[in-house]
C-alpha cells in the first residue's frame, strides 16, 4: 500500500495507461472544438466567432470546477471523483452528438469541462497514492505527455473524423472510448481506505490553503 490507496487490481504499467488516457481524453475534449467551428456555426446558424465560446465555455468550466476538486477527492477517494468524472464526461461527448440548438451544446459542453477539471487532477493525485516516490515523477511525465499529445493527435483525429462523417461524428467516436476508459477504470482503479470521518475533513482542506501567506 502507498498513500492512503490500496493497491491497484494488476499491474500498475496498466492502470497508468488508463490514466493517460484519460489524460487524452480531457485536453482533446477542449481542442476539438478547433477543428469544428465553421460546421458548428453553419449548423446553428451563428458566427464562427459565436461558435468559439464554446471552447471558451469548456474552459471557464473547467476553470471553476478545477478548485473543488481536489479537496472533493481527498475527502471522498480518488475512485469516486475519478469515475464520476470520466462518466460525466463521456456524457458529455454523447450530448454533444444530438443537442438540438446552440444552447443545448453550450450546456453539453460546460458539462464536458467540468468533467475534464475531475479526471485531470483526480489522476495525478491517484499516481501519488498508489505509486512509490521513486517512481511518481515518470508516472506523472506520462500523464502529461499524454495530455500534451492530444494537441496533435487529438485534433488531427478530429479533423480526419470530421472529413468522414461530419461534426458529430468525432463527438460520438470519443464518447465510445471515454466509455470504454470508464469500464477499464471501474475494474482496474483501486479503491480508497478511507478513514472514519475522512468525509468531514472537506472544508478543512480551504482552511489550510487560505491560512498561507502565499495564498
Amino acid at each position: 500500500q502507498v498513500g492512503s490507496m490500496e493497491k491497484p487490481k494488476g499491474s500498475p504499467t496498466f492502470l497508468l495507461l488508463f490514466l493517460a488516457l484519460g489524460g487524452f481524453f480531457t485536453m482533446s475534449s477542449v481542442r476539438m472544438l478547433e477543428s469544428l467551428l465553421v460546421e458548428v456555426a453553419g449548423e446553428f446558424h451563428t458566427s464562427v466567432a459565436v461558435a468559439g465560446q464554446l471552447a471558451g465555455a469548456t474552459a471557464i468550466a473547467w476553470g471553476i470546477t478545477g478548485p473543488l476538486i481536489g479537496p472533493i477527492s481527498d475527502s471522498y477517494g480518488r475512485p469516486l471523483v475519478l469515475l464520476t468524472g470520466v462518466m460525466l464526461l463521456g456524457v458529455g461527448f454523447l450530448g454533444s452528438v444530438v443537442p438540438w440548438n446552440y444552447g443545448s451544446l453550450l450546456g453539453f459542453r460546460l458539462l464536458t469541462g467540468a468533467a475534464a477539471a475531475m479526471v485531470s487532477p483526480t489522476s495525478i493525485a491517484a499516481v501519488a497514492d498508489i505509486f512509490p516516490p521513486e517512481g511518481r515523477g515518470k508516472a506523472i511525465g506520462w500523464i502529461m505527455t499524454a495530455s500534451g499529445i492530444s494537441a496533435a493527435i487529438g485534433v488531427a483525429m478530429v479533423a480526419l473524423l470530421l472529413d468522414v462523417g461530419g461534426w458529430r461524428l468525432p463527438f460520438l467516436v470519443f464518447r465510445g472510448m471515454t466509455f470504454d476508459l470508464w469500464a477499464l477504470l471501474r475494474v482496474w482503479f483501486p479503491q480508497s481506505q478511507k478513514q472514519p470521518g475522512q468525509s468531514l475533513s472537506f472544508f478543512s482542506h480551504y482552511r489550510e490553503v487560505g491560512s498561507s501567506a502565499t495564498v
